[in-house]
């Protein structure tokens, strides 16, 4: 059991990380689908908004909970939502492209979901990246420690052991 909690407080920030992560494309993913194949709107306007949707539910979490957000909340907002219009235009590009390379596969009867699955793969990583190193960067002991043996939320999560 204490190996547990040492591998639980040595790896917090990447266990929340994910866990808000899967929130977030489930909401895009979600909203992907329900515009796609309940409301009937082309996948190229669905694939915009349920990232619209996605981004502003993936503020919110990574600044919350994954990593700790204390700057200013419009400066934050403005470097994340420039961070996500990036890794967006990616994906608003990547989606059509893989679909017209032959990767438009439905999956539970939703169009070109093999395609949609590919760029939200690509979009994660970079969306990692960015995050941590460009938009919540985070210096001294408050927040997320930079230092890889230390990722932790030291405000509200498990502390890492001195």
């Amino acid at each position: 059991m204490e190996t547990l909690k040492k591998l639980i407080r040595r790896y917090w920030h990447y266990i929340i990380y994910t866990i808000c992560g899967f929130i977030t494309t489930f909401v895009n993913w979600g909203s992907y689908a329900v515009l796609t194949s309940v409301v009937g709107l082309d996948y190229r306007l669905s694939n915009v908004l349920s990232w619209i949707i996605s981004v502003s539910v993936a503020f919110f979490t990574n600044r919350t909970f994954v990593f700790g957000g204390k700057g200013n909340v419009l400066g934050e907002m403005a470097k994340f939502f420039s961070a996500r219009v990036f890794t967006g235009a990616i994906e608003i590009i990547l989606l059509p492209a893989l679909v017209g390379w032959g990767l438009d596969m439905d999956v539970l009867g939703v169009d070109n979901f093999v395609a949609k699955f590919i760029v939200t793969a690509i979009s994660t990583i970079l969306n990692y990246i960015l995050s941590r190193f460009v938009v919540f960067k985070v210096r001294g002991s408050e927040g997320i420690s930079t230092e890889p043996d230390e990722l932790t939320v030291t405000s509200d999560g498990p502390e890492t052991e001195e």
